[in-house]
């Protein structure tokens, strides 16, 4: 599943092939689900916001 460049090893070893490829879906998904990006553009000086700080950010 994807590519060399991104792979990850799973955590355990899986009785059969089916099963460990479940669980790679599964591990995909959560890391996909992790990842965000977003812009925010600021017209007031708000001095707390900048490049690369980490934000929580909830809603849709």
């Amino acid at each position: 599943m994807g590519s060399d460049d991104n792979a990850e090893a799973l955590k355990r070893v899986y009785p059969s092939e089916t099963e460990a490829r479940g669980a790679a879906q599964v591990e995909r998904g959560r890391i996909q689900r992790a990842t965000a990006k977003m812009t925010l553009n600021v017209t007031c000086g708000c001095a707390d916001l900048y490049p690369e700080r980490k934000a929580k950010v909830q809603g849709s």
